[in-house]
């Protein structure tokens, strides 16, 4: 079974997949591990696990010891939901993230254990979001808490993370969310995903280019156009904490 079925991912996936079996192929022979030239190198996927703040610290020191070990030149694909996703889109930002993952550790540990809480670009940021038609708790829960938690507001746009993936140097990353109000029913549609090409819905088959994350659309056609929802916004999403309604509901009652 592939980890990714082929008519799903994007042009633009493919083009990095592409451009990063040669790096997984050196790495995999510097382990030792030697693959035919008529071979493709196999598909090696890392998957982060959701727990907030600790998913993130525990997937950053994850990959910061397969760097060591040399094992993550040869991962194709990284994976995440809630607190991974926060880890993920802090190292993308950074186009050579991976072959500098020590300082990369160092540097977003520091950012996390120095409150920088900026709440005057807080409230700057919700000003201009409340009147916009798409406005939801999501914008208050990720200028506010997760700003809070992660100590910046990242204005970067998921699609500004193609040059990290397009040149292959680093490992493809993809984000999951629950659908509000479909963590309870097993539904295969409950599952949301991003990357920085596409998004949509992998069981419908239904997809957006990233950078029209924030647009509106009616039967399949761009109607209205939004500037990019930047990664704190994405971030908040991500969470998918406000997703599962019947525990945020339990949660408030105590």
């Amino acid at each position: 079974m592939l980890f990714r079925d082929s008519p799903l991912r994007s042009e633009g996936e493919l083009l990095s997949i592409k451009a990063r079996q040669k790096k997984v192929r050196e790495a995999l022979q510097k382990l030792n591990i030697n693959i035919r030239e008529d071979e493709e190198p196999p598909v090696i996927a890392i998957m982060g696990s959701g727990g907030g703040l600790r998913a993130m610290v525990g997937l950053l020191g994850v990959l910061a010891e397969l760097a060591k070990e040399g094992i993550l030149d040869a991962i194709t694909y990284i994976c995440g939901t809630s607190g991974s996703t926060w880890c993920m889109s802090s190292l993308y930002d950074n186009e050579n993230w991976s072959s500098c993952m020590q300082e990369m550790e160092r540097q977003i540990a520091d950012r996390l254990l120095e409150p920088t809480n900026n709440w005057e670009k807080t409230w700057k940021k919700l000003n201009q979001t409340f009147s916009k038609e798409m406005f939801s708790l999501t914008n208050f829960w990720a200028y506010v808490f997760i700003h809070k938690v992660l100590n910046e507001i990242n204005e970067n746009t998921l699609s500004s993370h193609q040059a990290s993936c397009e040149s292959g140097k680093n490992p493809y990353p993809v984000y999951s969310a629950v659908e509000e109000g479909s963590l309870h029913s097993h539904n295969p549609g409950a599952w949301f995903e991003f990357t920085p090409h596409v998004a949509g819905f992998p069981a419908y088959k239904t997809y957006v280019k990233t950078e029209h994350l924030g647009s509106k659309f009616k039967d399949g056609k761009l109607v209205k156009n939004h500037p990019e929802w930047d990664l704190c916004y994405l971030q908040g999403m991500w969470g998918s904490a406000l997703a599962d309604s019947v525990s945020v509901k339990e949660f408030i009652k105590g």
